[in-house]
């Protein structure tokens, strides 16, 4: 009798098996890890073995281990990209990326963690998660080696490559690349704009950026087995599942297949919204609004040009029942800040944006601090510098919570 009472409750204990998951970003974006984190540290939480190997630290969990990688030629590299981006069209920096964007994973491969993991002939691994379709393609032979199904993460909504690989339609004649100032509703000339930028982005990533990662594969993914691999554009298509840092509240609608999960805000579902400091917060409480500016991680305000940071101080000197909030990195010192401006190198942005208070956010237009705006419900103001910037901006106005302003047309 006492056996059976034993018995009983273990009928109704589910069981579970832990995995080994092996994530691999050894590129140092920020922007493209930032939603991703709560997913990393959320299955060691929940008793995954979790190797991490990536250029960006993550918060100290148990069951998480990470290796951090560092190379200051890929920083180098990196700031001529970002150079490129500023510096050129669509057109120009497509030529920059195929060409400094294959040299950067063939550098971090000569990374000790990354040698160790080729020649590792003991480690398993279930699953393998890194972002194939950005700079980071030949990793996926990660999965062939370890025999396990990889997963990706993408930064934006599906580029036409990426597309492509994922075997996802791309309608050029609503769906803009993120390269082009278009929305979802394009004339005739904008989608034939659209199509050739999309046709150019295909067709020289296929056969002129795509070779050059493979041969990376070939020279540096020496372990065990490797003379075997298929070929790189193969293995691409053979990922699993695909998360985005995408969501239809922040983007144009498109079509995505069941192999694509929208995850874009995952890093705002169960973000924590701190109580401000007592500085910070009485001067939010006397004032009769807030306005919030941060040009992000990527962009130093002073970059702006001494010219238009003297305008937009002007601007803000107007609003003086508005407390400002500006975060300021930069070569010099604005001048002329009025009473109602408060600078500072770092503001707690969420925190800032979740307060009733808050009447509007002033920003570059990356997709992060849209989202935010969308999740607290603050309008947007956009000033895009490079990048998505332009495209995410010009859905804000399309979109009707938020205004655009050239970086060339600021005025006070």
């Amino acid at each position: 009798m006492k056996s059976s009472i034993l018995i009983v409750p273990l009928l109704f204990c589910g069981s579970a098996l832990a995995a080994n998951i092996l994530v691999l970003l050894p590129l140092p974006f920020t922007s493209h890890v930032l939603t991703f984190k709560p997913l990393f540290i959320e299955l060691a939480k929940k008793g995954h073995n979790v190797t991490y190997i990536g250029a960006l630290s993550l918060p100290e969990t148990q069951n998480l281990h990470q290796t951090l990688v560092k190379n200051s030629t890929i920083d180098e590299l990196l700031e001529k990209l970002v150079a490129a981006l500023r510096e050129t069209d669509q057109w120009g920096f497509l030529s920059y990326f195929w060409h400094f964007g294959s040299q950067l994973i063939d550098i971090m491969l000569d990374h000790p963690a990354f040698q160790n993991l080729i020649y590792d002939e003991s480690s398993h691994f279930d699953v393998i998660i890194t972002e194939p379709y950005f700079l980071h393609e030949p990793l996926v032979a990660f999965g062939q080696k370890f025999n396990a199904p990889v997963i990706g993460i993408f930064p934006l909504s599906p580029t036409i490559w990426g597309s492509y690989l994922s075997g996802n339609p791309m309608p050029f004649s609503y769906v803009p690349s993120y390269k082009t100032p278009f929305t979802d509703h394009m004339n005739l000339n904008e989608r034939i704009q659209n199509t050739l930028i999309q046709l150019y982005e295909f067709i020289g990533t296929k056969y002129y950026y795509l070779p050059k990662q493979e041969e990376v594969v070939r020279n540096k993914m020496k372990f065990k087995g490797s003379e075997n691999l298929p070929p790189l554009q193969s293995m691409l298509k053979n990922v699993s599942l695909h998360l985005i840092d995408y969501h239809f509240s922040s983007g144009y609608n498109r079509p995505f297949e069941n192999n694509i999960l929208q995850v874009g805000g995952l890093n705002l579902a169960r973000a924590k919204i701190e109580p401000l400091d007592k500085e910070l917060s009485d001067l939010m409480d006397k004032s009769k609004g807030v306005i919030y500016f941060s040009m992000g991680s990527h962009v130093k305000t002073s970059e702006l040009g001494e010219d238009a940071v003297r305008e937009i101080v002007k601007a803000f000197a107007q609003l003086s029942d508005y407390q400002v909030f500006m975060k300021w990195d930069g070569d010099f010192q604005p001048l002329g800040l009025p009473p109602n401006v408060k600078i500072s190198k770092w503001f707690p942005q969420p925190s800032v944006l979740g307060h009733p208070k808050t009447k509007v956010m002033i920003g570059h237009g990356g997709l992060h601090g849209i989202m935010e705006c969308i999740h607290h419900g603050v309008p947007f103001l956009g000033i895009p510098q490079f990048s998505d910037q332009e495209s995410n901006t010009r859905f804000v106005v399309s979109s009707g919570f938020g205004l655009r302003v050239g970086k060339d047309e600021l005025t006070s």
